[in-house]
This record gives C-alpha cells, sequence and structure tokens, in this order.
C-alpha cells in the first residue's frame, strides 16, 4: 500500500486555504469534498478483515430479521443457567433460522446447538455465546484488567486517548451507589486510564424527581468525590486525568447540569479541569451551552481551570420517544433528525467561536463525517483548532478512524467496557447502539460502508446541507413546556379521547407548584363536611369524625352524618327528579361534563391538598389520581356517542343510582362512577367514603359548578354500617356501584335481595419471575407494584412467585431487598416519602403479619411500626413462604410481599390460579413461549408482561377481575362496557344489520326449529340474531389495542366464561332459550341447561336435541336447593327472576342476568364472555426488535 496519498493531498489543500470565515455555501461545499476525501481515503487504507467484518456487520444489520435475530440472542440468551439459555437459543434459531451472514465456524455451532441443545448444551453453548460477545466487541470491550490495559496502552502507542466508560450495574439504593462509586475510583486508580465517563445514572439511589434537591447534593458529593480521586492520581502525571459527566435522559438535564457546576466551583477544583456532556438532541442544550461557557469564562477569568464541553448527538432517541407516549406528553427531544443535527452545528459554531473556545475547550461526539469535516473547517475559520477534540466511537470502521487521523491530530476513542460476569449491563448499552446504528436517516448507518460515488452519499450530503441552511431557525426552546404553576391547558391533537398528560417533575415550575402546595396543605383544617339534600348543604350534625393519619390522636376534621330520614328524603328527591333528567339532551349533559374536567384541572392543586390529607397519598400518587379522574370523565363522555350509533338498540338510565368509592380512590372513582352514571341520564347519590369524606365532597362541589343540579347529584356521609342497617333496604334505589372488600359485597347482596349490586372488590395479586427475566429491570417494578401507596391499592402485589434459579440468586433477593430498604417511609408532606401511613386501623389480625412468621417463614425485610404512629410501617418482605401458607388466602392491602419459590412457570401458574380472587396477576420474563402459556392459562382481569401490576389508565388497561375480584356484570372500570352498569338494554323492532357465517354448532339448532311453530317474523329473528353473534365474536375475540403505544400493547380482549346457567321454566320462550344457546355456542362457552324435566310441555320438547351442552333436569326445589349450595354462580333467565329465585341468589351470591335477550351480538355475548386486560412493555430500553416498523400512536 502507497504511503502518498492524492486524498490527503487534497485534504490538506482545502484545509490549508481555510484563514477566515467562508460564505455559507463554500463552507458546505468543502465540508462535502472533505468528507468524500476521507471517504476515499478510508477505502484506499482498508484492511482485509477489516472489509470482512463489516461485511459480517452489515449482513446483520441490512434487514430487519438480521438485526432482531442478533438483538434477540444478546437480550435472552445471557440471563439463565447453560441449559436454559441453550434452550432459548434453540427456540429464537427455530424463529428465525441459522442466520446465513454469520461466519462458518459460527453457523456450525449454532446448527449443532438447534439440533442437540438438549444433550449438548455445555459442550456448544460456551463456544456459541463467546462468538456472540466477539461479534458485540464493536459495541463494548472488555474491563478486565489485562485485556483494557493491553488495548488502552496500544492505543496511546499510536497517540490516541481513550474515554473509557464503564457498564456499570443498576443502582437501588445507597449501599449499590457506594458499590458504582467504587468501581469508578477503582478505574481511575489504573495508571493507564486518562479520561474517565461517568454515568450519573449509577451514583443515584432513586429517580424521583421530587426530591430533585436531595438528589442534586447527594450527586456533588459523589462528583467530588470522584474529582479528588481524579487529581490524586494525576498527581506526576504528564496529563490530568479528565472526568466526563455524562447522562442519556431528558429527565436527567437539569440534574446533570446543576450537579456539575456546584461540585466543579468549590474551591479546591479551581485548577482541576472536569467535563460535561451536551445533547444536541435535546434544544434546549444550546441554551445550557451559553451558560456553561459563560461560567467557564468567569473560572478562567479568576484564573481558574476552564471547563471542557463535550458535544454529541445523542443515543437515546427511541427510549425517549417511547417514555413521552406513555407519559402522553410531547417527547423532549427534536422530531426529525434533521433538526438534531441542525442543533449539532449550532452549537459547534458557538462553542468554536475564538472568544467562546479559548474559554472552554470543546470535545465532540458524532459518527457523521460531514459534522466533523464541518467542526474542523470552522474551527480554522475561527481559529480555535487547538481548543477541538475529536471523539470517535470505537467498533467497526477503522478505516474510517484512521483517515479521520491522518489530517486531524487531536483524536480520542469513546469506549465503553464491562466486566465480562456483568455482561447482561451492558446489554442495554448494545442495544442503543444497535438501533443509532440503524436509523435509516443516521449517518452512523452507512459509515462502515459508505462509497463517495453512492447515492447514499448523496442523500446524506443533501441532508447536511440541508441542516446547515436551518442553523438560524432551529428552536432552542425545551419542547416539554408544562407549567401547573400557570395551569397550561394540554393540547389534544389528533381529536378524540386521549389520557391526561402525567406531571414532568424534571420541570423546576412543576416542582416549585409542589412545594406550594405541600405548603398550604401541611397545616390545613378543612371545615366541617356537610351532607346535601336538593339545594341545600346541611351541617346540622358534627357525629362524623376524621383523626389526621400523621397525627392519629388529632381532629382533621368533622364531617355530618345523614339520618335515615334524611336518606329516604334524599332517596325520594332523585327518584322525583329522575324524569326531567332522563329526558335532558345527551349534548346538554355532556357539555356539563366537559365543564367538570375543565374544573378538575382548574382545581388539581386543592384536589390533591385533599388526598393527602385523608388518606395520605404521597404527592405524586394524588397527582395521578387527578389525572385518573379527568380521563374517566371524558371519557365516558365520548363513550355515550357510540352506543348512540346503534341503532337496533334502545338505551334508557336505570334510575337511582348509589355511589360507594374505593378507600383508595375516592377521587378518580367517584368521577368515573358519577360522571357514567349523569351521562346516561341517572341521577346519583353519592356516599362518600368514610375514610375520604373531604375529597368526595370538594370533588362534587366541582359538580355542582359545572352545572350538574343538586337535585341530580346529591351528597351524604353516613355512618359505617349505615349502609346495612338502612340504605340496603331502600326499594326505590336501582343499582349500588361500589369498591369494597369481597366480604363486604357478599354482605350487601345477602342484605338486599334482587337489589343489583355491581362491586369492584380487590385480590391477592400475584408477580411471577422466571429464569428468563430481566432481573435488574424488575426489581423496582416489583417494588412499584408491592409497596407503592403503602400496598393499599386493589391491584397491589402481595405475593411474588420466584422460578427456583431466580428463588437461589443471591443478587436479586439482595437487590430486592436493598430497594425496599431504600424506600423512604414518612408522611406524605415530606416529598421523599415514599411509604406512608396506612388508610385504615391496623387491625390484630393485620398486627400478627407484620410481627409474626409462620413455620419456615424469614424475613428477608424486618418491616417496623412507628412508635409514634401506629399506622406507619416500614415495608416487609417475607421468604420461605409455604404454599399454603395463610397469607395466601387472606386480602392484606397493606406494605408486605411474600416469596415462594417453585420448581417452573406451570408450578407458578397452578399456585397463582389456586385462589378465589382473580384481578391482577405480572409476569416477568423476556420468553414469547413463557408469555402465551401465561397469558393463556392466568386466571386474572388485569395481566402485566415486563411491566408494574398497578395504576391501570383509563381506555389502556381497563381495570377488574373476575371470581371474587368483581360481583354484578363484571364490566371493567375505564373500558367500553363500562357504561352499560347504568342502562337498560332493549332491542328495537329493527335487527342489526352486521352478519357472518354461524359455525357448525349453531348451524346444527336450525333443525330444532323444525319442532318449534316460529311465524316468519320470529324466523327473521332467529337468523337475525346469530348471524350478528357471528359478527361480533369474530370481533369481540380479536385482539383490540385502541390506544396502539409506541413499546407497549394494551389488548383487550374477550375469553368465554368459565360456566353460566340457563334456567328454563315451562312458560319459556322457545326461541329466545334458542339464541341464548346459539349465543354460549358461537362463543364457546359451556352452557348448563336447568329444566323442569316436564315431557308434555311441547315448548321445551326440542332440548334433548341441543348439541354439547350439558343438559340437567330438576325441579323448581331441585334447582334452588342448587343455587343454595353455591353451585351455580351465573344465572341466564329469559324473563325475570320471581322472587324465591332472588332469594336463593342472594344468600348465595349468584348473579342473575334476566335482562331480555337481545338480537345485537355486541350487548347478548357480554353475558357469556369477559373482558381481560393485557399490557406488555415489549420495548427493550428503547429496542423495538423485530416489531420496528409497526405503525403505533404518533409521538408529540
Amino acid at each position: 500500500m502507497s504511503k502518498k496519498s492524492v486524498y490527503l493531498d487534497q485534504a490538506f489543500d482545502i484545509l490549508d486555504q481555510i484563514k477566515s470565515p467562508l460564505p455559507i455555501d463554500e463552507k458546505i461545499q468543502k465540508s462535502i469534498d472533505l468528507t468524500e476525501l476521507i471517504i476515499l481515503e478510508g477505502n484506499r487504507i482498508i484492511l482485509a478483515k477489516e472489509k470482512k467484518e463489516i461485511t459480517v456487520l452489515f449482513n446483520i444489520l441490512s434487514s430487519l430479521n438480521g438485526k432482531a435475530f442478533f438483538s434477540t440472542v444478546l437480550d435472552q440468551c445471557f440471563r439463565a443457567n447453560v441449559e436454559r439459555s441453550a434452550d432459548q437459543l434453540a427456540y429464537l434459531l427455530y424463529i428465525y433460522g441459522v442466520p446465513s451472514f454469520l461466519p462458518f465456524n459460527i453457523k456450525l455451532k449454532m446448527y449443532l446447538l438447534k439440533f442437540f441443545y438438549n444433550s449438548l448444551p455445555y459442550m456448544v453453548m460456551p463456544s456459541v455465546t463467546k462468538s456472540i460477545i466477539k461479534e458485540s466487541s464493536y459495541n463494548v470491550s472488555p474491563a478486565e484488567n489485562g485485556c483494557l490495559s493491553k488495548e488502552i496502552l496500544l492505543k496511546k502507542s499510536q497517540n490516541i486517548e481513550y474515554s473509557i466508560y464503564p457498564t456499570l450495574p443498576k443502582a437501588f439504593s445507597e449501599s449499590s451507589v457506594s458499590n458504582n462509586l467504587r468501581s469508578y475510583l477503582n478505574y481511575l486508580k489504573k495508571d493507564e486510564i486518562n479520561t474517565l465517563v461517568i454515568n450519573i445514572k449509577d451514583l443515584l439511589p432513586h429517580e424521583e424527581l421530587l426530591c430533585f434537591d436531595e438528589l442534586k447534593n447527594s450527586l456533588v458529593q459523589k462528583l467530588k468525590t470522584i474529582f479528588r480521586c481524579a487529581i490524586k492520581y494525576s498527581n506526576n502525571k504528564e496529563k490530568e486525568k479528565l472526568i466526563i459527566v455524562d447522562f442519556y435522559e431528558s429527565k436527567f438535564i437539569d440534574l446533570t447540569y446543576l450537579a456539575f457546576i456546584e461540585a466543579i466551583q468549590d474551591e479546591e477544583f479551581n485548577n482541576y479541569t472536569a467535563a460535561i456532556s451536551l445533547l444536541a438532541f435535546f434544544p434546549q442544550s444550546f441554551e445550557i451551552l451559553k451558560k456553561l461557557i459563560h461560567f467557564s469564562k468567569k473560572r478562567v477569568e479568576k484564573g481558574f481551570n476552564p471547563i471542557i464541553l463535550r458535544i454529541s448527538k445523542g443515543l437515546n432517541y427511541e427510549a425517549e420517544q417511547i417514555y413521552a407516549v406513555k407519559k402522553n406528553c410531547p417527547q423532549a427531544i427534536f422530531p426529525s433528525k434533521i433538526e438534531t443535527d441542525s442543533n449539532f452545528l449550532k452549537m459547534i459554531d458557538f462553542a468554536l467561536m475564538e472568544e467562546n473556545a479559548k474559554n472552554a475547550s470543546i470535545k465532540i461526539g458524532t459518527l457523521n463525517i460531514f459534522d466533523l469535516a464541518y467542526s474542523i473547517i470552522t474551527s480554522l475559520e475561527n481559529n480555535t483548532k487547538k481548543y477541538l477534540e475529536i471523539e470517535l466511537l470505537i467498533g467497526r470502521g477503522s478505516h474510517i478512524r484512521r483517515s479521520i487521523k491522518s489530517i486531524f491530530e487531536k483524536i480520542s476513542y469513546f469506549a465503553p467496557v464491562v466486566l465480562k460476569k456483568n455482561f447482561v449491563n451492558a446489554i442495554p448499552l448494545f442495544l442503543k447502539r444497535l438501533d443509532l446504528a440503524t436509523q435509516k436517516d443516521n449517518f452512523s448507518t452507512f459509515v462502515s460502508n459508505l462509497s463517495s460515488v453512492s447515492k447514499d452519499f448523496e442523500e446524506l450530503a443533501f441532508c447536511f446541507k440541508q441542516s446547515v441552511y436551518d442553523i438560524k431557525t432551529t428552536s432552542s426552546s425545551k419542547r416539554n413546556m408544562q407549567n401547573r404553576m400557570s395551569n397550561t391547558k394540554s393540547i389534544n391533537l389528533y381529536g378524540g379521547f386521549e389520557n391526561e398528560p402525567e406531571t414532568d417533575f424534571s420541570i423546576k415550575d412543576n416542582r416549585l407548584w409542589a412545594f406550594s402546595v405541600i405548603e398550604k396543605y401541611k397545616n390545613f383544617k378543612p371545615s366541617t363536611i356537610p351532607i346535601s339534600i336538593d339545594e341545600q348543604l346541611l351541617t346540622e350534625n358534627k357525629d362524623g369524625i376524621k383523626y389526621d393519619l400523621n397525627n392519629p390522636n388529632e381532629i382533621l376534621y368533622y364531617f355530618s352524618l345523614a339520618s335515615k330520614n334524611q336518606f329516604d328524603e334524599i332517596v325520594n328527591i332523585s327518584k322525583n327528579t329522575f324524569k326531567n333528567w332522563s329526558s335532558t339532551s345527551l349534548r346538554y349533559r355532556q357539555d356539563l361534563l366537559e365543564n367538570v374536567a375543565t374544573l378538575i384541572k382548574d382545581n388539581r392543586s386543592h384536589l390533591i391538598g385533599c388526598l393527602m390529607l385523608d388518606i395520605s397519598k404521597t404527592f405524586k400518587e394524588a397527582d395521578l389520581e387527578v389525572n385518573d379522574a379527568i380521563d374517566s370523565i371524558l371519557y365516558h363522555k365520548d363513550q355515550i356517542k357510540r352506543l348512540k350509533l346503534k341503532e337496533d338498540i334502545n338505551f334508557s338510565p336505570i334510575g337511582v343510582v348509589l355511589s360507594v368509592p374505593a378507600f383508595g380512590y375516592p377521587l378518580s372513582v367517584t368521577a368515573e362512577t358519577v360522571a357514567a352514571a349523569l351521562i346516561c341520564g341517572n341521577c346519583v347519590i353519592l356516599k362518600s367514603s368514610i375514610n375520604a369524606p373531604l375529597s368526595c365532597y370538594e370533588l362534587i362541589k366541582l359538580f355542582w359548578d359545572a352545572g350538574i343540579p343538586r337535585n341530580v347529584l346529591q351528597f351524604i356521609n353516613t355512618s359505617k354500617d349505615f349502609l346495612y342497617d338502612h340504605a340496603m333496604k331502600n326499594k326505590d334505589i336501582d343499582i349500588v356501584k361500589i369498591s369494597t372488600s369481597a366480604s363486604i359485597a357478599k354482605k350487601l347482596i345477602e342484605e338486599r335481595q334482587g337489589l343489583y349490586l355491581s362491586a369492584s372488590t380487590g385480590g391477592i395479586n400475584t408477580i411471577i419471575v422466571t429464569a428468563m427475566a430481566d432481573k435488574e429491570d424488575a426489581i423496582n417494578k416489583i417494588i412499584e407494584s408491592a409497596f407503592s401507596f403503602s400496598g393499599q391499592k386493589f391491584s397491589s402485589a402481595s405475593i411474588l412467585i420466584l422460578e427456583k434459579e431466580v428463588y437461589e440468586n443471591e443478587k436479586f433477593l439482595n437487590n430486592l431487598r436493598e430497594a425496599t430498604l431504600n424506600l423512604k417511609v414518612s408522611n406524605p408532606f415530606d416529598l421523599s416519602s415514599y411509604i406512608t401511613p396506612m388508610v385504615r386501623e391496623i387491625d390484630d389480625n393485620l398486627k400478627d403479619i407484620f410481627t409474626k412468621l409462620e413455620e419456615g417463614e424469614k424475613w428477608l425485610v424486618k418491616p417496623k411500626i412507628d412508635q409514634k404512629n401506629p399506622r406507619l410501617i416500614s415495608p416487609g418482605i417475607k421468604i420461605n413462604i409455604n404454599k399454603n401458607s395463610n397469607i395466601r388466602k387472606r386480602e392484606i392491602y397493606a406494605p408486605i410481599l411474600s416469596i415462594i419459590k417453585v420448581k417452573d412457570l406451570k408450578e407458578a401458574i397452578l399456585l397463582s390460579n389456586n385462589c378465589k380472587f382473580a384481578l391482577c396477576a405480572g409476569l416477568f420474563s423476556l420468553d414469547p413461549r413463557e408469555q402465551h402459556i401465561w397469558q393463556e392459562n392466568i386466571e386474572a382481569g388485569n395481566l402485566y408482561i415486563n411491566t408494574k401490576i398497578t395504576d391501570a389508565k383509563i381506555r389502556r388497561q381497563p381495570f377488574g377481575g373476575c371470581k371474587e375480584s368483581a360481583f354484578g356484570n363484571e364490566y371493567k372500570s375505564g373500558g367500553p362496557n363500562y357504561i352499560l352498569e347504568f342502562l337498560r338494554l332493549s332491542q328495537k323492532e329493527i335487527l342489526p344489520k352486521q352478519k357472518k357465517p354461524v359455525n357448525d354448532l349453531v348451524n346444527s339448532l336450525t333443525s330444532i326449529l323444525e319442532k318449534i311453530d316460529l311465524c316468519a317474523e320470529e324466523l327473521g329473528i332467529w337468523y337475525g340474531s346469530i348471524s350478528n353473534y357471528a359478527y361480533w365474536w369474530h370481533r369481540l375475540k380479536q385482539d383490540s389495542d385502541p390506544s396502539k403505544l409506541l413499546g407497549q400493547d394494551n389488548i383487550l380482549k374477550y375469553v368465554p366464561r368459565k360456566l353460566v346457567t340457563l334456567r328454563l321454566e315451562d312458560d319459556t320462550i322457545a326461541l329466545d332459550a334458542l339464541r341464548v344457546c346459539a349465543a354460549a355456542l358461537t362463543c364457546s362457552m359451556p352452557l348448563e341447561i336447568s329444566w323442569s324435566g316436564n315431557k308434555d310441555n311441547h315448548n321445551l320438547d326440542w332440548i334433548d336435541f341441543i348439541p354439547k351442552l350439558t343438559i340437567l333436569e330438576e325441579s323448581s326445589d331441585e334447582f334452588i336447593k342448587r343455587i343454595l349450595s353455591k353451585k351455580i354462580k351465573r344465572l341466564r333467565l329469559i324473563s325475570k327472576a320471581n322472587e324465591s329465585i332472588k332469594q336463593a341468589c342472594s344468600k348465595a351470591v349468584c348473579h342473575i342476568m334476566d335482562d331480555p335477550v337481545l338480537a345485537n351480538g355486541r350487548y347478548e355475548l357480554l353475558h357469556y364472555i369477559r373482558e381481560v386486560s393485557i399490557t406488555n412493555n415489549y420495548d427493550r430500553y428503547g429496542h423495538l426488535g423485530i416489531r420496528e416498523g409497526e405503525l403505533r400512536s404518533q409521538v408529540k
């Protein structure tokens, strides 16, 4: 290879001519020309080995399938033992095939593994994983002493410095932060390491930005420790060790910047130079750059050392987009790559001005050669070349790096490193780098294999030119301008329902707003809470006493209790008002609810303060509940419009609704129930939660202020036993909608025979973790599922089921322990609190759970009851729980998590299902096979995969369970059917239009019609019904995801119920009975038919011909007896239930469905199927894998 290069000569000719600023078009052209020459020179000097490496990498990344295979293998095949990992890799090879682009030796190993993984895992798997790690080494280097030192010293001999970036274990507590800090210090002690990149996330014990000052102060101290170590081990060295303070996520921008400034400005670091990273894909980075240069200038003026500014574009594109979509807020990064490029060049232009560069040196990190060429030319224009350093990423493309080095001496390499034992810690970085290397509009996609005469080069040159022209118009304002202080309204860009944006506490104004709310309400004393009767607000008594949960002996406020006579009067007013209210127009009622939602937004601060006072919710939890209240009102306001599109159904309001909200969600549950009932035309009586009268009342006031008449919506407080003793006996109440425990729900059903009661109850919720889980990622999500709101949510996890390999993993249990001990236990007005006082008083049974262990059990974390406040209890974790332990049979609603060890997923599912409740369940596993098995077999209403199991959002995750986790129709809160609770449905004379062919079983029923004397109209009803049932089951059985969030599936699906009993009396209408049979057979639900067995009744002599259904002959007395034995859970009747059936069903807590049979399958089928919500976080740190190209919701 010739040493002389015509390309380098031409490159130097270009550079030597630059002595002063160039016209913009000339500068662009020279940058493009220089880029072309760098590429030509790189292609000239490329080695055969490098070509081969590039070819392999290009083949891997050039197709979505290849990229998905490589990323999935990296993500899934290093997390479990050898046998399980071999099984997983064999499965992936079955799915993707053995990639043809891999080198022959690796393909051979994979073929052996694919076919002999059961018999050869220990022989083949270590060699395969070693090869995979080697192929990944372009991303991350081994951190072991010998390997790392050898590589660094080799580059030093070539006059190239390494910027070492250690990938460390995730921090869960101050203890693990200390370990990470120690690791950083150990790297600094190595003589060969001169530059160390610090990721601030490694130094944070938690990420709660409401505790911004606490986090900042802690980070400042750790940075000072690192700076001191750098200075100490720089003594007598030619070059001072450099610390680069780095971050990746938008929420850490201000934290990083302010902590860096505070740490470096300590006088002991006056003569030390440190660096900070700035990411150009955040628009506000330009303004921060200006502030940092000004700060550095002031240092220099005082005779101190300047700082160094490291400017790059950013690595977290997809993760930032996913974060924004889930929070429903504008993404923090620029929407387009061009804008990011423009901001990068804008920052370069400003930083390389002579007056700026001499006060703060610049380190630029980019793979885009156009940008590098532009930066070099800019430094020559301003005579600031000596202040510029180029940082290049290690990996494939060595020929390009050498080419750049030939024309610009001041080069360093950014080198992520990881210890082999901690290889999984580097997987997130692998995946981010993989995405960066394959973005269609990113230069890094082409850098290793780019020709100066290719179409790709022309397109990249055009994009570069456009980014230069756009510099002057590129925004420097952050994209999320949310400010709760000024009550800014969210903007709905796309129409239809959208979830309310979550509060971004990385924004200073929002933190100041939180502080102001805390200051106002921590000593707030509410007035006596009244009851409302018609237009009157009455405070005739103060019999209700609300104690301060934070100071249990102090009275917080009083509330008036309604008498029996007052309650009856309220019900009578509602009954008399119903006709007028139900006749108002839907548009009118929708406008009123729109007003309510607006008022809730305007009064967010007050409602948060009320929740903190009433039930000790943390500020963040209370803020999220306000969002839920807004969402529920606006969602159901829109849902009613969909119902009205059904031309063949009459929708009529029920009448008088008595609503009793949950103690843990008095605001959001009240808002949803009241709004849904009102929009349907019902009158509502809100009986406040006895634990939260203030929150309920303040919300109801907003309904009144919005224009809801007080005689339509009335408010009462009652004593604890008032429901049993009196309210349930009032025959003018048409429905009770309550959130409570299963035991109370059953007692209420037994108390009032024939009353329709719809109850949302809790559960004993389980999370399963298999060996194929991302165990570090699972920890915080388990903690949040178990301990947020002190474990008092209906959805809180109380049982953690670990596969044997995970249970015996000391690191996993230690991380779980540390993360739990890291939770702050205090009152809600301390913004760093996570565990706050319990809402309900601690009884002896619950106290036993906190203080006693059953045989064989141990404490992983022992809870402590506060001596001054017995409601304040630190979180506890029990291990070695017996599968028959009492704790598995009880709803706890407290910060206690019990861990059980199982052999495998199958045993875990059986254990989870062996429970009378079925509300929420979670699974942590990256294996699609395990996910599928779990989804198909777990019994729960809300399923969560690789995410927390709490905080279901309206529409995204309709909430509610089955078994004893719900009573009544079991329509899910926040879902499309919830509003049906408050409507009576009847079929109009017209039939539904949608039709589909029926299945064979339903078709076989047609032959039975010959035994029934049907007229032509009735035959039309039959065929119209069964074909519409088929149409709707075809639609309902499909997975539906109305949200389509990027990175997260939120599936609503319908599955057949386990059993419904149809009772036929001698006077049953045969056509309706047959339609029920057809509906059940359509959705493959096992219908049980009970009838008297009267052979002389020709009306029912067709029953014996029904296919595939269980038929029982029993008298009315025998049937009643079977109901009382609790063998029947759901009863379908063709006509209204008689008194004897009502009484029996009340005593047995059997749900009666005696509404008319409908021809419309959308609603008739709901008797025989139930809703299941499935949430699956399918992104991996922003990486979407094989699902990358899917059409999902737009990012703002």
